[in-house]
C-alpha cells in the first residue's frame, strides 16, 4: 500500500515545501486558467451589471508540456499535455476530469494560446511541490 497525500504531510513539512517549491516554479512560465465549463459564477461589476463566467479552479503560472506527438482521435488532431501548477494554489474547490483550460501567456510556445484543452486525468503524483494534470489539446478548435 502506497503513501497517501495525508501521510506525506508528516514527511514533507511546510518548511521543506516552501524551501523547495521555487525550483519547479521557475519552469512554470505559462499563465493558465483552469475552469469548470459546466458551472458559472456571477459577479456584480459596477457600471456593467451582473457578469457570469465559468467557475475558475485556478488562475496563475503553470508548466505546459506535450507528452507525445499529436495523433488523430475520432477524426480530430489531438495531443496529450501535462500541466503542472504550484501545490499551494490558489485553488477554488476541487479539480475534476472534464474541466477546461485556457492559456493566456506562453513565451516559449505561443501556439499554446490557440488550443482548447480538456482535463482527462487528475494525477495524484504525491509530489509535494506541484499538482499534475493531464489535458487533451484539440488542435482543430480555437480558444
Amino acid at each position: 500500500m502506497g503513501l497517501s497525500r495525508n501521510a506525506l504531510t508528516s514527511v514533507f513539512t511546510p518548511e521543506w515545501q516552501t524551501a523547495l517549491k521555487g525550483a519547479p516554479e521557475k519552469g512554470m512560465v505559462a499563465t493558465v486558467k483552469i475552469f469548470d465549463p459546466n458551472t458559472t459564477t456571477s459577479t456584480w461589476v459596477p457600471g456593467t451589471g451582473l457578469v457570469t463566467s465559468p467557475t475558475t479552479w485556478y488562475t496563475g503560472k503553470a508548466r505546459v508540456q506535450p507528452l507525445r506527438s499529436s495523433n488523430t482521435k475520432e477524426g480530430k488532431q489531438v495531443q496529450y499535455v501535462q500541466v503542472s501548477v504550484p501545490i499551494g494554489g490558489p485553488f477554488t474547490g476541487t479539480v475534476h476530469v472534464g474541466f477546461s483550460m485556457s492559456v493566456s501567456v506562453s513565451p516559449l510556445n505561443p501556439d499554446l494560446l490557440t488550443y482548447v484543452y480538456t482535463c482527462v486525468e487528475v494525477a495524484d503524483s504525491s509530489n509535494p511541490v506541484e499538482r499534475t494534470l493531464t489535458f487533451l489539446a484539440n488542435h482543430g478548435l480555437s480558444a
